[in-house]
């Protein structure tokens, strides 16, 4: 039994000087800095930096700092400081085997190839080794060296990460995301709609024309022809009209700006002229009193077209916040993957040097072959865990590129994203909650979709009214006539002489009688009065309206409780989530205490490996846990933005820009 202990002190002074892996770190690993551990894990794939032309996309300047007037603008802590207190004291493991350099050339063979820190060099010299720990030593570092030259045959290198700042991703998302391209089609098409309609109160132009030739028989002793044998007087004739047409917008009046001419020829006896030239300069005014004014077909459409565009614009607004809400998400997803993948990594190489140990003391009879056995069963486990975490890894990735990226997806399937953010680099705020309500009620393009919705209906239920009245029309028409012809041979001499009728000859002469104080002025009113018996279309049609108006009210009341609803719940999971981070942090200094006194018995003699992977489980699950509560408050953050309708104001997003077409 003394010569058993006397072997296990030797071989624990070995593994003390650096011969084998240890398990020891620091205190300063324990506490360092939770943003240098976070840049470290956002960096697991190794980025390089970015030559591709995506590297720089559009700019979308995102305001963290401009945060609603419903937080405090002084954070409950200083998150400038070199160390702040809210930030991870080690977001990612501690759990590496850590490697030390000695004087001896056998202790820097036997370096991990698994490590990532130094350890001090430690010059003292090497206790001496009895024939089975030489023998145990030698085969460990035969199968090290084996290790490193495996590792060194590296797989090709692929295509360097883009690094993607979180306002670049959401940038990039607005520019090349296809279901946010889509939804720009609808307020585009409703603006078309409702200018096509506002067409209706276009002037229009217009010429009517044509010719007539007329064999008119006649028994009358003064309409006749010179020639006593023809009883039929011909008439040809070649008319016009042309001008301007068109209805007011609004009134629902209808006007006409017109001349007409008129040349006929003839061989009637009482005709004076042929041929003959008359023209006319009108103006014509119809005015609906009753149905029709103002709630006319046209101005109707027009009023609830624009409603329409309106909502449309609130409803693409609605969309661009969801997309830009899906690409935060995704993006804090992708680094806590990232993170949860390097946690799966260091854990994997601390059973593996634990694992080294085991067979070592087992070479030397300090432990049984079972020990062993579960020291293999835990480097088997965190295999798998890893495998998972990388396949997680890469599902994000592929989130994000979707989501930011499509194209890519298509054309190099191997293209990867390098997040430059830090997770744990947020600044806590009070919240408001009454302040936060007040603002979804202001801000949230649900409600004003809603409002829109309300209003083209009230339109369409005054134009559904208005049809139910009398139609009472007014018309006026006001303009000048002019005369001008040669006189008509056809007319046989009378006894007495008629005097000669003295008018212009030439078809221009005609016009000479508009606007003067002596023309051939003309005007005339008409009234139009007509009631429909019964009206049963336009009754019915004020009920169905008045049934869809009081339901889509019914709604909007709907959707107000359910936006409170959804403000209460982003502003408590905020606060939960800030509290989560500060409890997971605790638990993480915990697990990580009790793994450094289980490392401390194992090296005296106390405990098993076995123990030793519990408490190293534990560890990875207080981080995993630090990283996820991490990943909850960037969530509810941004979620609570989207409650309260004000993610794009605070992040610097102008719909205008984000609604044109790529």
């Amino acid at each position: 039994m003394r010569i058993r202990n006397s072997v296990r002190s030797l071989l624990l002074l070995g593994f003390a000087l650096g011969i084998a892996p240890t398990f020891s770190s620091s205190a300063q690993d324990a506490t360092a800095p939770s943003n240098e551990t976070q840049n470290a894990a956002s960096t697991a794939s190794d980025p390089a930096p970015n030559t591709s032309p995506l590297a720089a996309p559009p700019t979308v300047k995102v305001e963290s700092d401009a945060r609603d007037a419903i937080r405090d603008d002084a954070p409950i802590l200083d998150t400038t400081t070199a160390d702040p207190p809210t930030a991870s004291a080690n977001a990612t493991s501690t759990l590496e085997p850590t490697s030390v350099d000695t004087s001896t050339p056998e202790a820097t063979e036997s370096t991990t190839p698994t490590s990532a820190t130094t350890a001090p060099e430690n010059t003292q010299p090497a206790p001496p080794e009895d024939a089975a720990t030489s023998q145990a030593m030698e085969s460990m570092r035969s199968e090290l060296r084996a290790d490193k030259d495996v590792e060194s045959e590296a797989p090709p290198a692929e295509d360097a990460p883009l690094s993607l700042s979180l306002a670049d991703a959401i940038a990039m998302g607005i520019q090349n995301n296809l279901r946010l391209e889509i939804e720009r089609h609808g307020p585009l098409m409703a603006d078309e709609e409702w200018k096509s309609l506002e067409g209706a109160y276009d002037p229009e132009f217009f010429i009517d024309g044509g010719y007539q030739d007329i064999d008119k028989p006649t028994a009358s002793a003064l309409d006749g022809t010179s020639d006593p044998g023809n009883a039929v007087v011909e008439i040809q004739q070649w008319d016009g009209t042309g001008g301007l047409r068109g209805l007011i917008p609004g009134l629902g009046a209808q006007y006409k700006l017109a001349y007409e001419a008129a040349r006929t020829e003839t061989n009637s006896r009482i005709s004076r002229l042929s041929p003959q030239y008359r023209t006319g300069l009108y103006g014509e005014l119809t005015i609906p009193l009753l149905r029709n004014l103002i709630w006319n077909k046209p101005w109707t459409a027009v009023r609830m077209a624009r409603a329409a565009y309106q909502a449309e614009n609130e409803r693409f607004r609605g969309t661009l916040m969801d997309t830009v809400l899906e690409i935060e998400k995704a993006y804090w997803n992708l680094i806590a993957t990232a993170e949860k993948k390097h946690v799966a990594e260091k854990s994997l190489e601390t059973a593996r040097a634990l694992l080294h140990q085991s067979e070592i003391q087992y070479e030397v009879g300090v432990i049984s072959r079972v020990e062993v056995t579960e020291a293999k069963a835990g480097v088997a486990e965190r295999e798998v865990n890893l495998i998972r975490a990388k396949n997680t890894y890469r599902s994000a990735q592929d989130q994000l590129l979707h989501l930011t990226m499509a194209q890519e997806l298509r054309t190099n399937p191997a293209r990867t994203i390098a997040p430059t953010d830090a997770l744990d680099q947020y600044t806590p705020y009070t919240l408001d909650l009454e302040v936060a309500i007040q603002k979804a009620n202001e801000n949230r393009p649900q409600l004003a979709e809603s409002q829109y919705e309300i209003r083209r209906l009230e339109f369409l239920l005054k134009h559904a009214k208005n049809q139910r009245l009398p139609q009472l029309d007014v018309s006026g028409r006001y303009g000048y006539e002019g005369l001008s012809g040669k006189a008509n041979p056809n007319i046989p001499p009378t006894i007495p002489p008629a005097p000669p009728l003295v008018v212009p000859e030439s078809y221009a002469d005609s016009h000479d009688d508009f606007f003067r104080r002596d023309g051939n002025r003309q005007w005339a009113t008409r009234g139009t009065f007509s009631i429909p018996l019964g009206n049963r279309t336009a009754s019915h049609q004020v009920s169905k309206t008045e049934y869809e108006l009081h339901k889509a009210k019914t709604q909007q009341r709907y959707l107000e409780q359910q936006i409170v609803l959804e403000v209460r719940d982003a502003t408590r999971n905020l606060q939960s989530a800030l509290e989560g981070i500060e409890a997971a942090e605790r638990r993480r200094q915990a697990a990580e205490e009790q793994l450094r006194a289980e490392r401390l018995r194992l090296e005296n003699g106390e405990s098993t490996p076995f123990d030793v992977l519990q408490r190293e489980r534990d560890l990875v699950a207080a981080e995993s846990e630090k990283i996820a509560a991490l990943q909850l408050y960037r969530n509810s953050d941004a979620s609570l933005d989207y409650a309260q309708g004000t993610i794009l104001k605070n992040r610097n997003i102008h719909l205008e820009e984000a609604g044109a077409l790529h």
